[in-house]
């Protein structure tokens, strides 16, 4: 019976409380003395001395559609560290553990704009109280877009190159602003995804042998007013090889990142989605 007692036991043990701590920065240290603290990522810090609640100016947003992860920018913080490299820290606030994302960027007057994540909405709700800012969170913007993809022939050898024509129409009553690239530096654009399929498209689907990989690239914004037009080229090689004669339906995908002006910095993203056209891609023997 003994073994059944100290299983009862330990089920019915209270689980250890959290520590509370005041709102504040505080240094993260791989070892020595510090306070074991549970971080929002999952994991658990080592919190060393604090360094200060010298916050700045906060600004709290929603980094994804359905509202559940945030991104705070703290702007004009207190230094904390010399050099460019950053001190391992964390910010404590309403007793939500964050750690340091990314490099800080100094100021001419010795403050630092600090950039942290928020998984979950009520996390967010009670930083922000503590920091007294609001929770920005994302919504449709209701933008309206025409997608066209138009091949550069209308018959192909097997084998041979294709480029499609890529078309976007602001089909809506206010202008939208969006970003291009940022997936392209490698042998392939990945802001677009393909799918082509056999036999008008009831046939089998053509493996992508591309290659997927990249590290990024430049981006940049565009703006269409209504009724304008944004065009570019894209080789579909990088994709599929069309080697066999049939009649293909392909249907093109492009990441919409649409973006706000207005609100400056970095990072202006109030919506992702995807816009998609389809078009025929024909192959035919003996057609040059």
């Amino acid at each position: 019976m003994q073994p059944l007692l100290l299983s009862a036991f330990l089920l019915l043990a209270p689980a250890p409380k959290t520590p509370t701590l005041d709102d504040g920065f505080y240094e993260v240290l791989d070892k020595g003395d510090g306070v074991r603290f549970p971080a929002n990522d999952g994991r658990t810090l080592l919190l060393g001395k604090s360094l200060g609640k010298q916050f700045g100016t906060a600004t709290i947003r929603s980094l994804n559609n359905d509202n559940t992860r945030f991104g705070v920018t703290l702007k004009g913080a207190a230094k904390l560290w010399d050099g460019p490299e950053p001190l391992p820290m964390a910010l404590v606030a309403d007793n939500v553990c964050l750690r340091l994302s990314g490099n800080a960027i100094p100021n001419a007057d010795d403050t630092r704009d600090l950039w942290f994540t928020i998984d979950g909405l009520e996390p967010a709700r009670r930083v922000a109280k503590a920091l007294k800012c609001e929770v920005q969170l994302r919504k449709d913007p209701g933008h309206r877009l025409a997608v066209k993809w138009t091949p550069d022939k209308e018959t192909y050898e097997p084998g041979e190159d294709i480029k499609l024509t890529f078309e976007l129409t602001n089909a809506g009553k206010q202008n939208v602003t969006f970003r291009i690239g940022g997936s392209q530096r490698g042998s392939r654009d990945n802001q677009y995804r393909f799918v082509a399929q056999r036999g008008y498209g009831g046939g089998r689907g053509v493996p992508d042998t591309g290659n997927p990989d990249n590290h990024g690239g430049i981006s940049w914004t565009k703006t269409l007013k209504p009724g304008e037009s944004y065009k570019t080229e894209i080789e579909l090689n990088k994709w599929f090889k069309f080697e066999d004669a049939d009649i293909y339906r392909v249907t093109g995908i492009w990441s919409l990142h649409v973006q706000d002006p207005e609100l400056g910095g970095f990072d202006q993203s109030i919506w992702d989605d995807l816009v998609c056209g389809e078009c025929l891609v024909r192959v035919e023997k003996g057609k040059k």
